[in-house]
């Protein structure tokens, strides 16, 4: 009997150490997985505006903004309608004109022009948003590489046009089509595991009402100083 017990008690602590071993190499390798941003120095945070009028949003996000950007240590401030590796929010999205070209479940992202820069995300072809894609310009999108290489992999994505919201010529969401003026690099979307999801991002600018537009702003700001900033805020 005590042989019986002692044999067992190697073969579990045996399992318990190969298990374990196992763990480790998964935990390693998700630290090693690739993010496609920087988040060293980030703090992220959200601000609720559901009581506060569609017209004042804008009004209220860019005076935070300009606060925010005044607090010693901030190096850059930006906002999304989702932040990296927190979930999804995706609609559908056809390259207008080709209907067999259609993503159920296109992954939608308002940011700022500031966006990609404060994540440190590469430029990969075109350019990103900037002070002339406000309201009143033409609708434009920033890709992702992935959606890039689906859709067009003979390499001319740029100045072809996307419609948010429509499947097969189906319009799901009244959202004009968007000329891609910039393709950037693929982020980790929803989880470390998973790969880069088709990504359509829109100037924050062009999304302040309509479909697209957010009533919860989701803050990214990069500092010197993350451990203090949270009181700060």
């Amino acid at each position: 009997m005590r042989n019986a017990l002692l044999i067992g008690e190697i073969a579990m602590s045996t399992t318990l150490l190969v298990v374990a071993a196992l763990l480790a190499r998964s935990v390693y390798e998700l630290h090693q997985e690739p993010l496609g941003f920087s988040p060293h120095g980030l703090v992220t945070f959200r601000t609720p505006l559901d009581t506060t009028p569609a017209a004042s949003r804008a009004i209220v996000t860019r005076e935070w903004r300009e606060r925010l950007e005044t607090l010693p240590g901030v190096l850059g401030v930006a906002t999304t309608s989702v932040l990296p590796l927190t979930g999804q929010r995706n609609l559908p999205a056809q390259r207008f004109a080709h209907p067999d070209q259609s993503i159920g479940g296109t992954e939608i992202r308002v940011v700022s022009p500031d966006y990609f820069a404060l994540l440190g995300i590469p430029v990969r072809e075109g350019r990103l948003f900037d002070d002339r894609d406000d309201g009143g310009a033409s609708p434009v999108a920033v890709i992702n590489e992935t959606l890039a290489r689906a859709w067009w992999p003979d390499g001319n994505a740029l100045h072809d046009r996307i419609r948010i919201g429509a499947y097969q010529d189906r319009a799901f969401v009244d959202d004009a089509p968007r000329d891609v003026v910039g393709i950037v690099g693929d982020t980790k979307t929803v989880t470390l595991q998973a790969s880069a999801r088709p990504t359509v991002f829109v100037a924050a600018a062009q999304a302040e009402t309509g479909a697209l537009s957010s009533a919860t702003p989701n803050w990214i700001v990069r500092t010197t100083r993350p451990d203090a900033f949270a009181a700060q805020i």
